[in-house]
């Protein structure tokens, strides 16, 4: 009895030490992977140093710190097998577990090596980290691929990659699975006495299901709206800071989870059609610079460099990008100046050099460089104004606005989400009815932006927003596009976020005035409006949200939750404006609303109605009060704001300057498979998936077969096409 009795002691004893060997192995098994991920930071900044100078030592710990949470959430990825290994090791150590056991390491072991070792010596050449572009050109073309680089130079990185794969499989394998840890795993009663206590082992496997299942916790990000991606590590204006912060595994797993072959898509007509009728649609500045980037390229190798100087001169590049990319050029050079003088389909005049500030019928600014404060409004829609017709009642501030404001009445949403229509407001580019550039960030961080040109003509960018700035990529095209800081719902106190989608309206604009009336104690030395406009200007953007889905406000003045949503952030709005106008920036200030996509009012795609949107422009800094009826959609408002300001647009391929009377003046916008396109004179829907209109209202019914290659439809298929070329070469 004695013997009996020491005997289940001791095997007790050994049950917990195997309980406690597990638990340990795990936690080692998912930290271990942090580690070797956050170590490959500094080494990564380390090989490229030449890109990094004058990186102090706190910047090189913010990389590792912000860069923390990809790093997290890969090594919680990584770290799902072996959990599950250790839960069935409770219950076997046969050699079949621990072949698997074994495999798995060797394999990750080699995939790391070569990702760590390709992103490393790649990012120094193509300025972004390891995505799918790699295997792409690798897989359909292996010896192009490798032509650059000489065989010494493959045979060392190879070398490279097989020692850093076997240094980390060694590793693994002393931390985590060596015959001595295999031992220590193995139960005590299974070695001394061939038993299986049921009850222990049930026990130890629910503790390790549940450390398994709490993986999905950095996984996932948190418990946020925003899952994890790769934006979540931006946080500075230096592009690069921001780059060395991504986990490349991460960023490479997310490419090939998103990875498409946009040239292939919507196809309607040969390429010479599209480009025919696409170059009728474009802002004349556009059509110039693009003309000049093409000579520039053509141009002889002893003058190309004096020619893309004088080509580049009068355009901003997005200056948080570094090395300012420029736009890519989907037009043949030789069709472009062809078209430059033919009138289009969309009575496009001859491009002629225009200057807003000397045409006082379409100047809309009295000063030079106004303060602006872009206001992006929660899915407003013009049902919601009576003075465009819609709803009485609701909107009652921005309604009592138009009075004071210049008010576009044909204008059109570009899209139906929020990460779509950001886009389309702050960078003139058009929303895709498949996917959102936003998902990747290797793309926004090529695509001008007006904070990008405004930072370039001297002025500060500040974005407010009382949601999750992390929520679909938004952080990394934020600060791409040239945002220096972001306030978000993380810089609010805890009790303030109240909402499901974070902060309610009201905060966030007592946020922004906060800052606007500390900044008002300097503007007491600037009396005159000629001294004021000698100052350094601020670019603002803020962005509601609480008149989003749920609809809860913290407001009571209407029945219907949805319209009380809106009545709410129209309520804002108006002690926003009420306030603003007491503060010394108003008489320079130019301020701009504008809705992030369509309106909830009316429900259905196929009415017109469901995307027009107001665009009202507001603040000392405008000229009159007035109503323009010219057409135009969000991703229009980056030209006509620049093009106000004297500064040049011509990167912005798809934005028009509604001022320009040479400009083509129409709407564009998208929603899954669906576009459309409004002129003066038409205004039609697409649907792809059926390949018909469902929607005319031409002015002329029934035009004849021979007009349809000019038609709004054929205009439309063409603008959709090249949109998707353009999309595939960025």
């Amino acid at each position: 009895m004695l013997g009996c009795s020491a005997f289940g002691i001791f095997c007790a004893h050994k049950e917990k030490k195997t309980m406690k060997e597990r638990l340990l192995g795990l936690l080692k098994t998912y930290f271990l992977f942090v580690c070797i991920f956050v170590i490959q930071k500094p080494l990564f900044m380390w090989y490229n140093a030449s890109l990094y100078d004058g990186v102090v030592v706190a910047d090189w710990l913010r990389v590792m710190w912000h860069g923390l949470k990809l790093d997290l959430a890969m090594a919680g990825y990584l770290a799902a097998l072996p959990a599950l290994l250790y839960i069935a090791s409770v219950w076997t150590l046969s050699g079949t577990l621990r072949a698997v056991w074994k495999g798995y390491f060797a394999v990750v072991s080699l995939l790391l090596s070569i990702i760590f070792v390709v992103d490393i010596v790649l990012y120094g050449f193509w300025g972004f980290r390891l995505d799918a572009t790699p295997l792409f050109y690798f897989f359909s073309s292996p010896a192009d691929t490798l032509a650059s680089v000489s065989v010494g130079f493959v045979v060392l990185g190879v070398l490279v990659m097989v020692g850093l794969g076997l240094g980390l499989y060694c590793l693994f394998r002393a931390l985590l699975f060596s015959s001595k840890r295999f031992a220590a795993m193995r139960p005590a009663a299974m070695r001394l006495a061939g038993k299986h206590p049921l009850g222990k082992h049930l026990t130890v496997s629910g503790v390790l299901l549940l450390l398994t299942a709490a993986l999905f916790i950095p996984i996932r990000g948190g418990f946020t709206v925003s899952t994890m991606n790769t934006g979540k590590v931006y946080f500075s204006t230096n592009i690069r800071l921001n780059h060395a912060a991504i986990n490349p595994a991460f960023n490479l797993m997310e490419s090939l989870s998103k990875t498409k072959d946009f040239a292939r898509q919507y196809r309607f007509m040969e390429p010479t059609e599209a480009d025919s009728l696409f170059a009728q649609m474009l802002d004349p500045e556009v059509l110039a610079y693009m003309s000049r980037q093409s000579a520039a390229s053509e141009a002889p190798v002893d003058h190309a460099a004096e020619v893309l100087a004088s080509s580049t001169t009068d355009t901003p590049t997005n200056s948080a990008t570094s090395g300012g990319d420029m736009a890519p050029i989907v037009l043949d050079a030789t069709l472009v100046r062809q078209t430059l003088s033919a009138v289009s389909a969309l009575q496009l005049s001859a491009p002629t050099a225009y200057n807003p500030a000397a045409d006082t019928m379409r100047c809309l600014l009295r000063t030079k460089r106004p303060d602006i404060c872009l206001v992006i409004l929660e899915g407003f829609s013009s049902k919601l104004m009576t003075e465009l017709g819609g709803y009485p009642d609701v909107a009652v501030q921005m309604d009592s606005l138009c009075a004071h404001s210049i008010l576009f009445t044909n204008f059109y949403a570009n899209s139906f989400r929020t990460d779509r229509g950001l886009v389309a407001v702050l960078s003139g580019y058009p929303a895709q009815p498949t996917t959102s550039i936003m998902k990747y960030p290797r793309k926004t961080a090529h695509l001008p932006s007006i904070a990008g040109s405004l930072r370039q003509a001297g002025y500060e960018a500040h974005y407010y927003y009382g949601g999750d700035a992390d929520f679909t990529n938004m952080r990394s095209y934020l600060m791409s596009s040239g945002f220096e800081d972001i306030v978000a719902d993380v810089d609010f106190p805890v009790s303030d976020r109240l909402s499901k989608w974070g902060v309610h309206d009201h905060l966030v604009f007592r946020r922004l005035l906060d800052d606007l009336k500390a900044e008002a104690g300097g503007w007491d030395a600037l009396s005159s409006v000629s001294t004021q406009e000698d100052r350094h200007p601020v670019y603002r953007v803020l962005q509601t949200s609480s008149s989003h889905e749920p609809f809860d406000v913290p407001y009571s003045r209407l029945d219907d939750p949805k319209l009380n949503a809106f009545a709410y952030t129209d309520s804002c709005v108006g002690d926003f404006i009420r306030q603003y106008r007491q503060l010394p920036q108003w008489d320079n200030t130019l301020i701009i609303f504008v809705p992030d996509h369509l309106g909830c009012l009316p429900f259905t795609n196929m009415e017109l109605e469901r995307y027009q949107i107001p665009l009202l422009l507001t603040g000392g800094a405008i000229t009159a009060s007035r109503r323009i009826d010219t057409y135009g959609s969000q991703h229009d408002i980056a030209a006509t704001l620049l093009a106000q300001l004297g500064l040049p647009h011509g990167q912005f391929t798809f934005s028009k300057d509604l001022m320009n009377p040479a400009s083509p003046h129409f709407a564009f916008f998208t929603v899954p498979d669906v576009f459309g396109l409004a002129t003066p004179h038409n205004q039609i829907i697409y649907d792809n998936q059926s390949s018909s209109v469902v929607l005319d209202n031409a002015d002329i019914p029934n035009p004849a077969p021979s007009s349809i290659s000019t038609s709004t439809c054929r205009l439309g298929m063409a603008y959709l096409q090249k949109l998707y070329d353009d999309l595939a070469a960025r």
